[in-house]
């Protein structure tokens, strides 16, 4: 059965985007490690923590600090990948019946958002 979720993590912009031709297989591997892509191949991302939305009634900690930002970083960096310094953290609620905001924002949506 489908549900709203909330999901929050850490996201940063690319310096450059991905292209076609490598999308799906870097898509693979950030996945394998932990981490994701969205589809435009502009953004690199982690998941820290979700639920079901029903259950996140009340105050939840985001865990940030300076730290997560040089960690997807690093990731990155381990895939081929270079982030901006535009990396912030995020918070997603989105029905789990289809592909997650995370995955469909586009970079300008993204810029409009982390002003």
């Amino acid at each position: 059965m489908s549900d709203n979720r909330i999901s929050y993590g850490m996201m940063g912009e690319l310096v450059s985007p991905i292209s076609k031709a490598d999308i799906e297989e870097l898509r693979e591997k950030a996945n394998d490690e932990g981490y994701g892509i969205n589809y435009e191949g502009t953004l690199f991302y982690e998941i820290l923590g979700g639920k079901k939305l029903e259950d996140a009634y009340g105050v939840m900690p985001l865990p940030y600090g300076d730290c997560m930002d040089e960690g997807l970083a690093h990731a990155a960096m381990n895939l081929g990948l270079n982030l901006t310094a535009n990396v912030r953290p995020f918070m997603d609620i989105w029905y789990d019946g289809v592909d997650p905001n995370y995955d469909t924002i586009t970079r300008e949506r993204f810029l409009e958002l982390f002003k």
